[in-house]
């Protein structure tokens, strides 16, 4: 063994046991456990659905036995190879008129017994001739490329044909325990096709060449060249392979980098493309691409795409070296896919296309007791600003100090209750009336006096997706000092991970967690009291970015001030007499 070989063995080492400690993080349970689906499936699309509904797989020897005792609602196969347990292998794909063909006599004992067949053809638009003879037996036919959709149509013979593109699964695709300050620079995970796509070598060279010299990390998933010599890297590129890992496993290594790069087999197509693309921006990294029209017309401004050597020098260069900007982007991403693109949307739109009832929404009920009273119209502007739909803000105001032209105002405010009390009624008081009257199973507290950008809400609530914590919130956070113009970051390492605190302002809580512990005010003392008894009850907390919240603290402020707040002389800072609050929001 030479000494670079020695040197990629010892690196090889250190990706391992970087992974190992990353601690990999899997959500249990299922969102829609009323919704049984049999299926027929590859390992990464089970993976991925399992999380969403009450899922069996079927064998090919004993699928009759198993409907009968599962009782599925519906049937799921999709373009699978060989399926979960290999039993399909070669069964699915080029039946031709085969009238013996299991999957035949599957179809035909569904459709006899009233359940609906859905077939998804994830292979599209390459291996479209090898599945349409499968396709046509199903009463619903999903693509993964919407330029199918009049070829199945015309194929088929009816419409009952829809777009189903790749998506993350938060509770596999996710930033827990990532963070940016450890990130190594650059990798890409992939095969190299020398005969199959032309065009592919092409997009390699121009992406691969520039990463080189930022360190290229290669995750080669065709690495045993003895099976096919026409998937061996060129030799130049020897030396930034770092191996081959399971998919476990590279879900994990997804967060150890600042940068994946992907190139695409299909271009043309506007909704098929890799489905790492969404895994990794769902994992809070980036991802540089070269060009295809799906991705730039689903993440347009959030996934960069290179068509020459140049611009990938360009692009590398300024997410490599400029953090704020990556960091930036890197949410952006995230926010994106949850937003529209988790199999919780497929399964949704699975269901909606067959009239099952879909998945609800979550809401968040903001409660803001008689301190928060003069700060009333800036706390009512954020509330109005944030984007998260299903949201409601309940004052809990003393009698004595609200007019009769005021009450007759915040009436008319949209999704905002106004309660009046006596001025003896306690804060815990208060807080468990206003628990009593929302019909939304998370709480949180905003102060008017702090910034709260428009997103605040959906990032947080989109935490939820992807952590067992019942409390998610901000720990590193952007503290504004009125009195110095200086905008600071405490706590910087504390992103995207289990903490034992989080800033009182800015957190959402679970309504079951007031079943355990009180919040008993907002001052320093009853604020470090319930993350304690949170602590010592075992009760979870997650802190998620630090962008879009912003506490504000003037010079005669400082009784506000507690916990890491307080700290402000070891904080950084990060911008000066500058637009602190565009530097903050995303």
């Amino acid at each position: 063994m030479n000494e670079h070989q020695e040197d990629r063995e010892l690196l090889r080492a250190m990706i391992r046991e970087r992974i190992r400690h990353l601690k990999p993080y899997s959500l249990s349970g299922c969102g829609r456990p009323d919704i049984r689906v049999a299926c027929i499936m590859d390992t990464f699309s089970y993976a991925c659905f399992k999380y969403e509904c009450t899922l069996m797989h079927l064998n090919a020897s004993i699928w009759k036995r198993q409907i009968r005792r599962f009782k599925p609602n519906l049937l799921l196969v999709e373009s699978a190879w060989r399926g979960l347990d290999g039993s399909w292998r070669r069964q699915l794909h080029d039946i031709g008129g085969d009238p013996a063909a299991e999957i035949r006599k599957l179809i035909r004992f569904c459709r006899k017994n009233g359940i609906p067949t859905v077939f998804w053809n994830k292979e599209d638009s390459p291996n479209y001739k090898h599945f349409i003879s499968t396709a046509k037996l199903f009463d619903y036919v999903f693509t993964t490329d919407a330029n199918c959709i009049k070829r199945y149509r015309r194929d088929l013979g009816h419409d009952r044909v829809s777009v189903l593109p790749f998506a993350a699964q938060p509770a596999l695709h996710n930033p827990v325990g990532s963070s940016y300050q450890s990130k190594d620079n650059v990798a890409f995970a992939g095969s190299w096709y020398r005969t199959k796509y032309p065009h592919r070598i092409k997009d390699m060279l121009l992406i691969l060449g520039p990463a080189r010299k930022y360190n290229l990390h290669i995750f080669d998933r065709k690495r045993d060249y003895r099976i096919n010599n026409n998937y061996k890297f060129p030799q130049r590129y020897h030396p930034y392979i770092v191996g081959v890992l399971s998919y476990e496993k590279m879900v994990e290594a997804y967060k150890l980098y600042k940068v994946f790069l992907n190139v695409n087999s299909v271009k043309d197509s506007p909704t098929m493309f890799s489905r790492r693309v969404f895994e990794i921006l769902a994992s809070g990294t980036n991802v540089i691409s070269t060009y295809s029209l799906g991705i730039e017309t689903m993440f347009p401004g959030i996934v960069p795409i290179t068509e020459s050597v140049d611009e990938s020098n360009a692009i590398l260069n300024n997410l490599l070296h400029n953090a704020h900007y990556s960091e930036r982007l890197s949410l952006l991403g995230l926010r994106e896919v949850h937003q529209k693109h988790l199999y919780r949307h497929r399964l949704d739109h699975i269901l909606k296309t067959l009239r099952f009832a879909t998945s609800g929404h979550n809401g968040v009920a903001i409660i803001a007791c008689q301190d928060q009273y003069v700060y009333l119209d800036r706390l009512l502007k954020s509330f109005h600003n944030q984007d998260w739909e299903h949201k409601e803000l309940i004052l809990l105001f003393d009698k004595s100090s609200i007019s009769e032209k005021q009450i007759k105002e915040l009436h008319s405010e949209p999704n905002v209750s106004l309660y009046l009390f006596s001025e003896e009624t306690s804060f815990d008081e208060r807080i468990g009336f206003a628990l009593r009257h929302t019909d939304y199973d998370r709480v949180a507290m905003m102060n008017g006096a702090d910034y709260y950008a428009e997103h605040f809400l959906t990032d947080l609530m989109h935490a939820f997706h992807y952590t067992d914590a019942p409390i998610v919130g901000k720990c590193a956070r952007y503290i504004y000092l009125e009195s110095r113009k200086q905008l600071l970051l405490v706590s910087a390492d504390k992103e995207n991970r289990y903490v034992d605190r989080l800033s009182a302002e800015a957190m959402i809580v679970k309504k079951e967690v007031f079943s355990e512990i009180s919040l008993r005010g907002r001052s320093k003392d009853g604020v470090e009291r319930f993350f304690s008894d949170c602590r010592n009850s075992g009760i979870k907390m997650f802190a998620a970015d630090k962008f879009n919240y912003i506490r504000n603290i003037q010079e005669s402020d400082e009784s506000l001030l507690y916990g890491d707040d307080a700290d402000t002389e070891k904080a950084a800072v990060v911008a000066c007499n500058g637009d602190h609050v565009a530097y903050a929001t995303i």
